[in-house]
């Protein structure tokens, strides 16, 4: 065979191989409920699509209740051997609102910030911290290179959120990066925050129906945890609809997931056998080679 052809056939089946073996390659966007951008604020009287939400008690080491919510990573080949699919979540990102905007770091009021997410389960399950960061006072920065702060304002806008006694209140966008490897199922989550003085972690929320924007697996409840951000683990409680309990219509807490399906962690049927003839290829070229 001709120096050029065994090369070509050499390249075929590392190629075929690599192939067989990869899956997505990269990040996208799983879990799209951000942000809204429209009916925002007060402006928008009856139709008001933003909320803010936060239970609990001042101090660091208070027993808190912290609100969260859920989505659910697909199952995209599921069954026989392959009883559960995986992904790698790059990202999750979620925001909360504190302080005037311009004129404020969530160092200034937070020490901690931490993202809790697990399994979904029945009141009292426990859901473990998945990451967590110290904020550095006066600053935005934190000590874990994988959790960023990042002050924004409404997609689209200028428009920061607006409280209740209508004064502006910047939201922060908080990205909870390389989270690592999780199967398909329904996932519950929070995000905390704690600190001295004021430490409510208010997280941002929206009416699905008015937002504007995809609020990917809205089902108008959200959830309640016992604990804060400085515990190893937090205790769902139960579901709210905060329609009635204390706003006049249903919400979900936003959030966005960033990641990509894992179809290398146990190969198909497919890629073993592709694999298979990858292997016996090459050890036929170096037969041939050896002639």
């Amino acid at each position: 065979m001709k120096q050029w052809k065994k090369v070509f056939l050499s390249s075929f089946v590392v190629g075929a191989m690599t192939l067989g073996l990869m899956g997505a390659a990269s990040a996208a966007l799983l879990i799209d409920r951000g942000l809204p951008d429209s009916n925002l604020n007060n402006a928008a009287g009856a139709d008001r699509s933003n909320v803010a939400w936060d239970f609990g008690t001042a101090g660091v080491n208070a027993d808190q209740w912290v609100a969260g919510d859920d989505f659910r990573l697909e199952c995209v080949v599921c069954g026989g051997k392959h009883s559960h699919d995986y992904y790698r979540i790059d990202k999750i990102r979620i925001w909360m609102i504190a302080g005037e905007p311009g004129e404020f770091f969530v160092g200034d009021r937070f020490e901690t910030i931490s993202l809790f997410l697990g399994p979904t389960g029945p009141s009292g399950t426990e859901i473990p911290v998945v990451a967590t960061a110290n904020v550095t006072a006066g600053t935005n920065e934190t000590d874990n290179p994988n959790v960023e702060i990042t002050a924004v304002q409404y997609p689209g806008t200028t428009e920061d959120y607006q409280g209740s006694g209508g004064a502006p209140i910047q939201i922060w966008q908080v990205d909870f990066n390389n989270l690592g490897l999780f199967k398909e199922g329904q996932y519950m989550f929070a995000a905390d925050g704690i600190g001295e003085g004021i430490p409510y972690w208010f997280n941002h929320a929206s009416n699905k129906d008015l937002s504007g924007t995809p609020q990917d697996q809205s089902d108008d409840l959200y959830r309640w945890f016992r604990g804060n951000a400085g515990l190893a683990s937090i205790a769902f409680g139960d579901f709210i609809d905060s329609n009635g309990f204390g706003w006049d219509k249903s919400s979900d807490i936003n959030i966005q997931v960033f990641g990509e399906y894992d179809s290398t962690r146990i190969p198909e049927p497919a890629s073993l056998a592709l694999i298979g003839l990858g292997l016996l290829g090459m050890a036929a070229i170096r037969r041939r080679s050896m002639i």
